[in-house]
């Protein structure tokens, strides 16, 4: 399952202050992870998608059938605006590989209009 939100920020973030926020969003994703029943497995790594600066993580989680997951999730910022790409799939079964195929021709073709 792929896909993307836009949500609405307190405060404009670009790329010369996210260093400012790195915390604070890492501990976002990570307690959305809990709370999914999982865990935060990588990140925060500053990315870029659509040359909008951002941060990457890798997290952890159950699915409602109770099976293993694993989601790569961005965040990237236009000054409030947040835009989420959660690549997820199940550990089992062999959907990896394309799921992260997909998420990165996503996040090279990403552009606003």
């Amino acid at each position: 399952m792929i896909f993307i939100s836009e949500f609405r920020t307190p405060a404009p973030i670009t790329k010369q202050n996210r260093a400012r926020y790195r915390e604070q969003v890492a501990a976002s994703v990570s307690n959305g992870a809990l709370r999914a029943g999982g865990a935060l497995l990588a990140g925060p790594t500053p990315v870029s998608m659509g040359g909008l600066p951002g941060y990457g993580f890798r997290i952890g989680s159950k699915t409602r059938d109770n099976r293993s997951s694993r989601s790569r999730i961005l965040l990237v910022w236009n000054g409030r605006s947040e835009y989420l790409l959660d690549c997820r799939y199940d550990t089992v079964g062999g959907d990896a590989a394309e799921i992260e195929r997909t998420c990165n021709e996503i996040i090279e073709s990403f552009e606003l209009s």
